[in-house]
């Protein structure tokens, strides 16, 4: 390509076949001229190598790197390949609506302050069924960073495919850390220190939910990286927020506890089980917390699950309740 194009679509993939012809063919079929859309293929085995050969398409690059990388390592390797102005990750399993570039590009150009931008996201299920939307109660806004940083740290920021960053500004953070799992998190928490955010009240992303078992699998590392995520990014941030952004810091600690408590049902009676009740103690070691580890001990994991599902089930009531009475 011999000039910059205005927008980058980054696809990092790894043995996901079955998705990765939705996610390339819904790049692919933007209503805006001005992109590249890169994909960067982590060594898979399956079937992804002998898709991608078969793609013929000028705005299209397919590169690999020399080894298999982590999953954050994937996506900066991904963006490094890349040259828009504006870019987007989209993970190997997620969907853009054809007018996705078009408008998240446009936020950008009419708020040279705003570091990314993002919109709102259809919840779809593995084999592609709608099961919801995430969207912001309370509609569109453009927002200084600062102002965002407690409702991020809480970890209730975005869905990341949605997203759409301004390059100079990844740059300047350093793009991603060293994560396996939360690096999305972590450059969206630098990010709002570099300038302010944008959000879309519009769904132009399907995002995809894994099942429990699958998330399961990984809840130690994933716990391990939020403890570190929250000792290191979190609380360089807090250092620089005004006062009161401490206690913003415990409640999340305490969500994240309780959230991991749970989680960790599965591993009960297993040495695994100890090690996550370990981390989920150094987020938050309250009685609460203590109580949902005690009822895993005594074969009451079950109870600990549908106190924390009915609860998710309320707020995602609530939440609904509230957008549908701003429509109205």
């Amino acid at each position: 390509m011999n000039r910059t194009p205005k927008v980058s679509i980054c696809i990092p993939t790894y043995q996901q076949a079955p998705y990765i012809r939705q996610a390339v063919e819904s790049a692919l079929s933007q209503e805006f001229d001005d992109f590249e859309v890169v994909i960067s293929d982590d060594q898979s085995t399956d079937d992804v190598r002998s898709y991608l050969l078969s793609l013929n398409d000028g705005r299209l690059r397919i590169v690999r790197p020399r080894h298999h990388l982590s999953m954050a390592e994937n996506w900066a390797f991904c963006v490094s390949q890349s040259h828009g102005t504006y870019v987007n990750v989209l993970s190997n399993d997620d969907v853009l609506y054809p007018s996705y570039a078009k408008k998240l590009s446009s936020i950008l150009d009419g708020h040279p302050e705003v570091a990314f931008a993002y919109c709102g996201a259809e919840l779809i299920s593995e084999a592609g069924r709608s099961v919801g939307v995430e969207r912001h109660v309370g509609g569109s806004f453009v927002r200084r960073g600062s102002d965002e940083i407690g409702r991020f740290i809480r970890g209730a920021g975005c869905v990341f495919a949605t997203v759409m960053i301004r390059r100079d500004c990844y740059e300047k953070v350093g793009g991603f850390g060293s994560w396996g799992i939360v690096g999305d998190w972590d450059l969206e928490l630098r990010l709002l220190r570099t300038g302010g955010v944008a959000y879309l009240d519009e769904v132009l992303v399907k995002y995809r939910l894994w099942s429990t078992r699958e998330r399961e699998s990984r809840i130690t590392l994933q716990l391990q990286e939020i403890v570190r995520l929250y000792e290191t990014t979190v609380s360089d941030l807090v250092k620089s927020c005004p006062r009161g952004m401490s206690r913003a810091v415990l409640a999340a600690k305490r969500h994240w506890a309780r959230s991991g408590a749970v989680g960790i049902g599965r591993l009960t009676g297993t040495p695994k089980f100890e090690e996550a009740a370990r981390l989920v103690l150094m987020l938050d070691s309250s009685l609460s917390v203590r109580f949902l580890l005690r009822l895993h001990r005594h074969g009451l994991s079950w109870v600990a699950a549908w106190v924390m599902k009915t609860k998710l089930w309320l707020r995602q009531r609530v939440k609904a309740l509230l957008y549908a009475s701003r429509v109205d």
